[in-house]
């Protein structure tokens, strides 16, 4: 009786111990068949923006950073801010599925963009903005380099989104736009390298095409260029679809137009 309990024993851990070797083949390859793989040793990572914090690349990042069952959900739709947010999570590489529906939508207030990912339930565009990048980016950002991004974002939101949203533009929005202007005079991107705040800044600038199209630029030459940057990137023509061709046009357009002349102290 106790030689057969042992052997019993025995053929129990032996089948458990392989139970457990197939679970472990499994997961490790379960990243692979979802087109997630780990960066090879030594590759860079390339950086996406002012905190050097976002990852370019979803290849680039280890199968633990990702939700591997792809539950990053997008309320909204093409004539909101919604696409502000797809493109964040197009520069990014994050799959996530767009609706339009309103079923069981995350904001309780009933406004989009609201984002769902996985327990992690978000609106307002730019709350939604810091968390893509501070999840599907690089966790190495440190509060000062975060900083950096931050305030851009809720500049965005705060000032510029009231300065540009507005039936009184001509008048609220140069004074914004002057000091912007100064702000990127000899830079390509708001912070060092492009990022989430040039996502949010850019986004609202290139919204004037939709919303007011006979708004002159020609006073913020540096504005205009960031903007034509900005609307000459893949993601960004992906995200907004047919806003992109618009924006470029105008941009174009805007360039191209001649600057105010002066006449006895006043601008012609």
């Amino acid at each position: 009786t106790t030689l057969s309990l042992s052997l019993e024993t025995y053929s129990l851990k032996l089948h458990s111990n392989m139970l457990s070797r197939t679970a472990l083949l499994l997961l490790s390859a379960a990243p692979a068949a979802m087109g997630f793989m780990p960066a090879p040793q030594g590759t860079a990572v390339p950086r996406l923006g002012l905190s050097r914090a976002v990852a370019a690349s979803a290849s680039t990042r280890t199968p633990s950073a990702l939700s591997l069952n792809m539950e990053t959900e997008l309320y909204g739709s093409k004539n909101s801010r919604s696409p502000l947010v797809e493109w964040l999570l197009v520069e990014t590489n994050t799959p996530y599925k767009h609706r339009e529906d309103r079923d069981g939508m995350p904001n309780p207030f009933g406004q989009i963009p609201a984002l769902r990912d996985g327990d992690v339930e978000l609106f307002e565009s730019g709350a939604i903005l810091l968390y893509i990048a501070d999840k599907y980016g690089s966790a190495s950002a440190t509060p000062e380099e975060r900083a950096r991004y931050t305030k851009w974002v809720v500049w965005a939101n705060s000032a510029l989104d009231k300065s540009l949203f507005t039936p009184d533009i001509d008048r609220r929005a140069p004074p914004l736009l002057a000091v912007l202007d100064k702000e990127l005079e000899g830079k390509e991107w708001l912070e060092g390298d492009f990022g989430v705040a040039d996502v949010a800044v850019g986004s609202y600038l290139l919204f004037i095409p939709m919303f007011h199209p006979q708004f002159q630029m020609r006073d913020f030459p540096n504005v205009l260029s960031f903007m034509k940057r900005c609307c000459e990137r893949p993601s960004y023509s992906q995200a907004f679809e047919a806003n992109g061709p618009r924006a470029k046009a105008y941009v174009e357009q805007q360039m191209s137009a001649p600057a105010k002349k002066k006449t006895f102290g006043f601008q012609v």
